[in-house]
């Protein structure tokens, strides 16, 4: 018996014949027989096999899902003529032949392997759409705030590009003033409101497709489609444009006390910061000494443990606080761009390349963050150190420094002394980066933090979601509070954000609630557990970074972040 999928595309029909057999289906092209490079479809999918004389789907554990007749199936599905399915968010009809009807019909035998572009998708079964582009916007708003904002763009529009948005934006608005939130594929802000106000809903033609602009508090989003935005699309994007304003708002002076990042019953004002230890008033007060004085700074702390928002504080209560707070993720810059991102490009310098500012002009006034400034590469450490010393930069081509005045705050999760110690930093750089210092100490050691905290995320996330929160179980509270968070503050906002999801109608957070892991590990049986993880990928791809880090599911520059930090090399 023949097995023929026709995939139901908008250009040109595409179909594939299969003889009994085993198929694996995915997105990964090493591994798998038939490929289909969609975002919604995962590296390994599902299995099309022949048994018994009948032909079988079978999931393997996919993130979106296989659906049968419109039904997600859990394990195994046996494949009926006629059935309409959904790999993913692919749709395809089955049609099943016997060898003599099969070359009657003149069916022409096609490879195995075929990939299916997002643009030849058809968006005609708006049901299964809706459902995976509602899932994936909630999991990226799951890790956003971890995200380097070009990392976040390149997800967002993955997402986007299925329901057949050619371009969105969104923008934060303070006093009549515009400034970019995030863009995806963004012809930019002026054009886009060029005789409009961005605080009013409009819909109009622009070059051909139709521009939606939806106003919200204090931000405002547009997207550009050929036809109108269904309704859902908008309501879940104002949930995910709401969150991100809520996150980048920090960075902005003029900010009211109850929109910032967090606002509880601090006993310092201003303070975006919850907390009842006596460890991290301890930190405000240093920081509040700091922030008056000049000379850069060093955070040290774990991953997670809020140091950009100590680095915000700083900037904030200092005499620059009505500059810019320039914030750059130092492992998130690929090497290749690590110079011309921090000091800038010269117009005509390099083929191809128009001139641009680099973080340290862009933030003259102000404040630069650098963070995680352990893994910047060797080569840069003495223009960094130049830069820090001097007050000049001198961009790519250009022969002429120009003079800057920025104060350099920089964080760190790793031991500089002892990188220092071992000649992978410069111990001139270090001196010129420390000339103050300040610890943040793992929320396992400031315990009495944990419910203040808890509850305050509860809050926010309530309101984001329209949800009302009235309070924590106390069995909740005993399982928060025995946790180890390795991750930090950093997790225990994902797991708080998760409860909200959960939370009933009532409004309280149960143990039920928390996705809290039930064997407690330690941050290094963590970081154990992802560097063998790691290695076995790496050994398993013989060490080709592109292909492990697909399989990870992460980028190639994410991976040989990880490898750094873990001190994994060749010969492990």
């Amino acid at each position: 018996m023949f097995l023929v999928l026709n995939f139901l595309v908008t250009s040109r029909p595409k179909s594939i014949a299969l003889k009994p057999g085993e198929y694996r289906v995915g997105r990964d092209e090493d591994e798998n027989d038939i490929v289909l490079t969609e975002f919604t479809v995962s590296r390994k999918h599902c299995l099309l096999l022949f048994r018994k004389g009948k032909w079988w789907i079978k999931d393997l554990k996919s993130k979106n899902g296989v659906y049968v007749q419109g039904k997600r199936i859990k394990g195994k599905e046996e494949l009926k003529n006629g059935d309409k399915i959904h790999i993913g968010s692919i749709p395809a009809e089955v049609r099943i032949y016997s060898p003599r009807d099969y070359l009657e019909e003149g069916l022409t035998r096609l490879p195995v392997r075929v990939s299916l572009w997002e643009d030849t998708v058809s968006l005609s079964s708006s049901g299964i759409i809706e459902k995976t582009v509602k899932e994936n916007l909630l999991r990226l708003m799951e890790n956003m705030d971890s995200l380097p904002s070009f990392e976040l763009e390149n997800q967002l529009w993955d997402i986007l590009t299925m329901v057949g948005v050619d371009a969105f934006g969104a923008s934060l608005i303070s006093k009549g003033e515009v400034a970019e939130l995030i863009s995806c594929n963004s012809p930019g802000l002026l054009s886009v409101y060029s005789g409009e106000n961005p605080d009013k809903y409009f819909q109009r033609e622009f070059n051909g497709k139709i521009l939606t602009n939806v106003p919200l508090s204090g931000a405002s989003f547009f997207l550009i489609t050929s036809s109108p935005p269904p309704p859902w699309l908008l309501s879940i994007l104002k949930l995910v444009v709401r969150y991100l304003a809520l996150m980048r708002k920090f960075s902005h002076v003029e900010v009211e006390k109850e929109e910032e990042l967090l606002n509880g019953d601090s006993p310092f004002p201003n303070t975006p910061i919850v907390f009842e230890s006596p460890e991290i008033k301890k930190v405000i007060e240093q920081v509040k000494k700091i922030a008056s004085l000049e000379g850069n700074v060093l955070i040290e702390g774990e991953s997670g443990v809020g140091k950009e928002i100590i680095a915000r504080l700083i900037h904030i209560w200092s005499p620059r606080h009505s500059g810019k707070f320039v914030a750059v993720s130092v492992p998130a810059i690929p090497e290749t761009l690590a110079e011309s991102e921090l000091f800038g490009v010269k117009a005509g310098s390099v083929t191809g390349v128009m001139g641009r500012r680099g973080k340290f002009e862009e933030a003259d006034g102000g404040t630069l963050f650098l963070d995680e400034i352990g893994e910047i590469p060797n080569f840069l450490q003495v223009k960094l150190l130049r830069a820090v010393e001097t007050g000049e930069v001198a961009k790519i081509g250009e022969n002429m420094p120009v003079k800057v005045d920025v104060r350099v705050i920089s964080a760190t999760n790793r031991d500089l002394e002892k990188m220092v110690k071992e000649g992978k930093f410069r111990d001139d750089l270090y001196f010129r980066l420390a000339e103050f210092k300040i610890k943040v100490p793992p929320l396992r050691e400031r315990r009495q933090d944990i419910i203040p905290l808890a509850e305050a995320y509860a809050r926010q996330f309530s309101k984001i979601m329209g949800k009302t929160f009235v309070g924590i179980s106390e069995e909740a509270r005993e399982a928060l509070l025995s946790y180890s968070w390795p991750g930090n503050i950093r997790e225990l906002k994902n797991q708080i954000k998760t409860a909200v999801l959960n939370m009933g109608d009532d409004g309280i957070i149960t143990r039920n609630c928390l996705p809290l892991p039930s064997h407690h590990q330690s941050h290094g049986e963590l970081e154990r557990n992802e560097r063998e993880t790691i290695l076995k990928v790496l050994e398993r791809t013989n060490w080709n970074k592109t292909r492990a880090a697909k399989i990870l599911g992460i980028s190639r520059q994410g991976l040989i972040y990880k490898m750094k930090r873990l001190g994994i090399k060749p010969g492990d």
